[in-house]
């Protein structure tokens, strides 16, 4: 792709964010919203690659038996 190309397709998707985000913000006024932000290192963290040790120890938790997931297995499956 060439460079000029590469721009304006970068241009696009900014003006689209911004766009996306004024909708938004006109949302939460008609409605009446007022939702916080949250912090950046709270962003850091939802970012973070899940490590192989915590989903293991996640699933390790879960109780085989309980209610069954969206296709009606359950976990012990």
């Amino acid at each position: 792709m060439e460079e000029v190309e590469a721009r304006k397709e970068a241009g696009g998707f900014q003006e689209m964010g911004a766009y996306e985000e004024s909708l938004l913000e006109t949302k939460v006024k008609k409605f009446g919203l007022d939702f916080e932000r949250i912090g950046d290192e709270d962003i850091v963290r939802l970012e973070e690659a899940f490590s192989e040790k915590k989903v293991f120890s996640a699933l390790s938790e879960l109780n085989g038996n309980k209610a069954p997931g969206p296709n009606g297995f359950t976990i012990a499956f």
